[in-house]
């Protein structure tokens, strides 16, 4: 198997914007309306709107606690930290944290796309996969539930890993040691 990278296709840049916003359109299409919802009562307190290390938004405390916070059982700092930084720019209504939920999820469906298109040079069935991903109802509760904005944004670092990692390796690069922490 031939490990080099595919050589440039001419209007190939153009064509990856163009599945960048067909993915990005499905899911607003798909996902309609989601900003009209509620927050739910299944994490959604925990996790918003009943913490007083959320709801402030980005201070010197909340970031130290969301670092160290043993009472919710999970070490997700980053995650704090987004529904912080969403708290801090747009208060604590649901809408702008349901959209930052879905936000991540198109660009989850376009790395998918980038990743795809990058391990099999095949740009077609790549978006055809990641529009599966964008638009399949197994990922309606990811995508439009607020609280689960740790799944959306562990993915989205998951995928830019391996997206790091496949076009180090395609260069015949060593692979950077900061990849993984993506």
């Amino acid at each position: 198997m031939d490990s080099s990278p595919p050589r440039p296709v001419p209007g190939a840049r153009w064509r990856a914007v163009a599945a960048w916003l067909a993915l990005v359109v499905a899911v607003a299409v798909v996902y309609r309306g989601v900003e009209r919802h509620r927050f739910v009562n299944f994490d959604d307190p925990m996790y918003l709107f009943e913490n007083g290390h959320v709801t402030p938004g980005l201070t010197d405390e909340n970031l130290a606690w969301a670092w160290t916070n043993k009472e919710t059982l999970q070490w997700q700092p980053m995650t704090w930290m987004a529904h912080q930084l969403v708290s801090d720019l747009a208060g604590m209504q649901p809408a702008p944290h349901l959209l930052a939920n879905l936000l991540l999820h198109a660009l989850n469906a376009g790395l998918l796309f980038m990743l795809l298109h990058t391990l099999t040079g095949a740009p077609g069935r790549g978006l055809v996969v990641a529009l599966l991903f964008a638009v399949h109802p197994v990922n309606v509760e990811t995508a439009a539930w607020a609280s689960q904005l740790k799944s959306t944004l562990s993915t989205a670092f998951c995928l830019g890993a391996l997206l790091a990692y496949v076009r180090t390796a395609r260069r015949g690069g060593g692979f950077s040691p900061l990849a993984p922490g993506l």
